[in-house]
């Protein structure tokens, strides 16, 4: 099956960028056009208009009387028509639209080229968005603007029409919009190139990764993502979370490993004894109690694998799906007192104090099995003294102030054997371990009783520690959460 290719994240990125910020710059630029050719139109009208009432605030005396000749009309915008001086060509007009006045600069057109007449049509406000209403003079465009002249009343007293030669618009807001479009080029491809040399630098964390990960095998589980120089929080984070993942990912192979090979020595040894007796036994005819005695080693063997497979089941079932184990209320005193019981009419050498009615929730045969696990063990190492079991109840502690009002159930397991020597403390819990003086006397097990009680201490909401030395045996403190009521 052909493999499927995915494009490349800075591709995408860079995709993405352009389709979205590509077409809001432009849309900017076209904005900034439009207001750009409005507020050149609005601004020839405005030019225009703070003409007109500058000539108001001259002419149109006390009484509200129109005095013409009280404006300066010699200046060179109202003489001349050269566009470097930037003319105004301004006529008045009275109340019945008549003209009475007229700048000397209208004089250089050619007669008849210049209207002499009021368009009244200009008096009506012009939208900024059309072209300002323009009319040619021979060669020159000329745009127009006609004002009303008001009395203090607000009577209209007259009119003034003011043309102007028509500035470039056009030219400007094209000049305008050719630079803005280059810019806005120019920025979005200096972006795009600014995002696509950034993002090789972001994705250096996960092709780290990624070349941490493809170079994984069960040979190399100790590869750890380097030291990130330069990185951003969230490639830390993630970096760190991977080596915590590939630590968990060693320590599980390393346990299913040393699993497998305990387990594979633990099956081996029962099987080979057995084999090699029934060998023995079929070389040749044998007795009624030769062939009694072959079989009761096989059951023994027989029975000590079956112990094996057993815990293994028992463990594999409290690992994979806890919760399917249902709990209920047990009296953690009676329990407790009935395996003291059943191991002193066996072999004697325990002493108990129990408290009464100290109830826990788990099930009458997991917890039974929890507490023979350690009462077992101290019996099997024990050198021939007694073995203290004691449970009662205890206040939580606190680190300061009061003591706590919550309490727990204690159960105190202690025995006067041979003792764990202090650095194999750490591996108890591990499956299939044993101590050294356990194999040095020949003691027998798996090594699959405490993992077997850590798992399900863990499963009751248990806990419990270990101390040992080699001169004063070992103690086992168990703590159960009470059951309330």
């Amino acid at each position: 099956m052909k493999s499927r290719t995915y494009p490349s994240f800075r591709k995408r990125l860079l995709i993405r960028v352009g389709v979205f910020v590509g077409p809001a710059l432009f849309l900017f630029v076209g904005i900034v056009w439009l207001g750009a050719l409005v507020w050149l139109r609005v601004d020839a009208k405005r030019f225009v208009q703070l003409e007109a009432e500058e000539i108001t605030s001259f002419i149109l005396g006390a009484g509200d009387v129109v005095e013409v000749d009280n404006y300066p009309w010699n200046e060179p915008h109202h003489l001349f028509v050269e566009v470097r001086v930037d003319p105004l060509f301004v006529q008045i007009f009275d109340i019945n639209k008549q003209e009475v006045f007229a700048t000397a600069n209208i004089e250089h057109f050619p007669e008849g080229a210049f209207t002499r007449r009021m368009d009244g049509a200009l008096l009506e406000k012009p939208s900024p968005f059309f072209v300002v209403k323009t009319r040619f003079l021979g060669s020159s465009e000329l745009y127009f603007n006609v004002f009303p002249l008001k009395a203090s009343d607000d009577t209209v007293l007259g009119y003034i029409q003011i043309a102007r030669f028509i500035p470039d618009i056009h030219q400007s807001v094209r000049m305008l919009g050719i630079g803005a479009l280059l810019s806005t080029a120019v920025l979005l491809l200096g972006l795009l190139g600014l995002i696509y040399l950034n993002a090789g630098r972001l994705l250096m964390p996960l092709q780290t990764m990624a070349r941490t990960a493809d170079s994984l095998s069960a040979d190399q589980l100790d590869l750890r993502i380097p030291y990130l120089k330069n990185a951003d929080q969230e490639s830390v984070s993630l970096a760190l979370a991977f080596n915590r993942l590939l630590e968990r990912l060693e320590a599980s192979f390393e346990e299913m490993t040393r699993f497998n090979s305990n387990a594979s020595h633990q099956l081996q040894t029962p099987l080979t004894v057995l084999k090699g007796h029934i060998d023995v036994t079929l070389r040749k005819e044998r007795t009624i109690d030769e062939y009694k005695k072959t079989l009761q080693l096989a059951s023994e063997e027989t029975e000590s694998m079956a112990g094996i497979v057993r815990s293994l089941m028992q463990l594999s079932r409290l690992e994979s799906n806890p919760s399917s184990i249902p709990k209920e209320p047990v009296c953690l005193s009676d329990l407790c007192e009935e395996i003291c019981n059943r191991y002193t009419s066996r072999i004697g050498r325990i002493e108990s104090h129990v408290d009464p009615n100290i109830w826990i929730l788990s099930q009458s045969d997991i917890c039974g099995q929890f507490i023979g696990i350690f009462l077992d063990n101290a019996i099997k190492y024990d050198r021939g003294g007694v073995v203290l079991v004691q449970l009662n109840r205890e206040a939580v502690g606190r680190s300061s102030g009061p003591p706590g009002k919550t309490k727990e159930a204690v159960l105190v397991i202690h025995d006067h054997g041979t003792g764990i020597e202090a650095d194999e403390l750490k591996f108890v819990r591990e499956r299939f371990f044993r101590g050294r003086s356990a194999q040095d006397q020949r003691i027998s097990g798996e090594g699959l009783g405490l993992a077997l009680a850590d798992q399900i201490a863990t499963w009751q909401g248990a806990r419990w520690e270990i101390q040992s030395s080699l001169k004063n045996g070992t103690v086992v403190t168990c703590h159960f959460p009470l059951l309330t009521t």
